[in-house]
């Protein structure tokens, strides 16, 4: 049971860091101001590190 639990939390974070990307990416080929573009690559970054720090605790490293 908390190994489905673990595994769905981790499913949506990547999910979550997935749809950062793509922001990020669709603003780059839009063209949108770079204050726009630099928000959602940070905004990108956080989620990664979020997700990179729960994998690392589910895997004990």
């Amino acid at each position: 049971m908390v190994h489905d639990e673990l595994s769905k939390a981790n499913e949506l974070l990547i999910q979550t860091a997935l749809d950062a990307l793509c922001r990020y990416q669709d603003a780059r080929n839009a063209f949108a101001p770079a204050k726009e573009i630099e928000r959602l690559r940070q905004k990108y970054e956080a989620q990664m590190k979020i997700l990179e720090e729960f994998q690392h605790k589910i895997h004990g490293l």
